[in-house]
């Protein structure tokens, strides 16, 4: 499996397997301090929150965590009937401001 540390670095996009992107995910949010998901969520909890609000609710801030944050969005707006495949895995990956 490969490191957070070595998916985070990358130059190229890493492998497009599920265990991936759930590194390239939930590490830098974690490192953020977030513990559920409710702290990702709109106070309704019907849509993730955006970059700018996550810097007025987090400090230090960086584009990984911006990043982690509209790839989560990404998999979160897939289609119901859009199965989580490494084509889809890979776009995700590719994009930084999905």
């Amino acid at each position: 499996m490969i490191s957070s540390s070595e998916v985070t670095s990358a130059r190229k996009p890493p492998p497009p397997t599920l265990a991936t992107l759930i590194n390239c995910i939930i590490k830098p949010l974690i490192d953020l301090g977030i513990t559920g998901f409710h702290d990702l969520t709109s106070a309704n909890g019907n849509y993730i929150v955006s970059g700018q609000q996550l810097r007025n609710k987090y400090t230090r801030i960086f584009k990984k965590h911006i990043i982690a944050l509209n790839r989560l969005a990404a998999i979160a707006n897939l289609p119901g009937t859009q199965e989580l495949s490494p084509t889809s895995i890979a776009q995700i990956l590719q994009e930084r401001n999905s």
